[in-house]
């Protein structure tokens, strides 16, 4: 005996076809939310970060000049494999070491940001 699946469930193509469209609908409402929600996000810590540091930004510049030329920290640049350069400060050890720390600014800041850890 041959199997039939449209005698077992009628109107197999409409079912499926709403099966279909469900779930485009739920991919696309979940997605956009979610894009959504990351954009409120995003905007939120950039303008919040940009507050919080805008009056420190001044201080932090001339911690990094007084180093510059009193302590012996250097630019450098490295290049990356897409063929921009990487900048940074390299910023010695008052104690002689073996050790490096790379210190990455986050996405919605600058790199003075990382000399508030610094001890000076």
């Amino acid at each position: 005996m041959k199997f039939n699946s449209k005698a077992i469930i009628p109107g197999g193509k409409f079912w499926r076809r709403l099966l279909l469209i469900t779930f485009l609908v739920a991919f696309i409402g979940i997605n956009g939310a979610g894009l959504y929600m990351g954009n409120i996000i995003y905007n939120e810590m950039s303008i919040r970060h940009t507050r919080l540091n805008a009056n420190n930004t001044g201080r932090l510049q001339q911690i990094l000049e007084v180093g510059k030329k009193e302590k012996q920290w250097e630019d450098v640049a490295i290049g990356s494999r897409f063929g921009y350069p990487l900048k940074g400060t390299f910023i010695p050890n008052p104690k002689p070491t073996e050790t490096t720390l790379i210190f990455l600014h986050g996405f919605t800041e600058n790199p003075l940001v990382g000399l508030n850890y610094l001890n000076v």
